[in-house]
């Protein structure tokens, strides 16, 4: 009994050691792009590789950091006109067209629209994605308020660029926190 289940076990522990040769990689190579880095309490940051001047800094509340909106937006490749704030509701809009490949269409290119809503002072964030034939509307409760300082609105940085697909990093030593573009080549 025991010798068989040794020889199980070799043999799995084989197997998953030389898989890598056996089994084709068919994820690709994970491909990383800095987007930008933030440092708490500091107005200097780096935005696609610019060195850029805040008016207010980022800082820490509730163990969320906070990023004025304009400068996550352009940190996540937004342009201006796709940054759309309502005075009314104390809103900020945030859009984004993606060129997915679409199975159901033998691998055409199509157009996802995603929409992001935060309000100051509110915990809920509106999340919308939508191409021609489909739509998804979600509310998500944030566990961080926006809020408005100095005349800016302030968002928490992990839950909006999260929700666009970039990964976010902190690094409690050195109080910074970046943003990465991660890309899946086929290469």
């Amino acid at each position: 009994m025991k010798r068989c289940f040794f020889g199980i076990t070799s043999f799995f522990i084989l197997l998953a050691l030389f898989s890598s040769f056996l089994v084709p990689d068919v994820m690709g190579v994970e491909q990383k792009d800095l987007k930008a880095r933030f440092k708490i309490d500091d107005e200097s940051c780096l935005i696609n590789g610019e060195n850029v001047t805040m008016t207010n800094p980022p800082y820490i509340k509730n163990a969320r950091t906070f990023v004025p909106i304009r400068a996550l937006a352009k940190a996540i490749d937004l342009e201006d006109k796709n940054v759309i704030w309502d005075p009314s509701s104390r809103s900020v809009t945030l859009v984004k067209e993606y060129k997915v490949v679409s199975l159901e269409n033998a691998g055409t290119l199509k157009t996802v629209v995603v929409k992001l809503t935060i309000a100051a002072g509110s915990s809920t964030m509106h999340y919308s994605a939508q191409d021609l034939s489909n739509s998804i509307d979600n509310s998500i409760q944030l566990d961080a308020i926006p809020e408005i300082i100095n005349g800016q609105m302030f968002a928490p940085l992990r839950f909006v660029a999260e929700a666009f697909g970039y990964e976010v990093i902190w690094n409690a030593e050195e109080r910074t926190v970046e943003i990465w573009d991660v890309k899946i080549s086929g290469d």
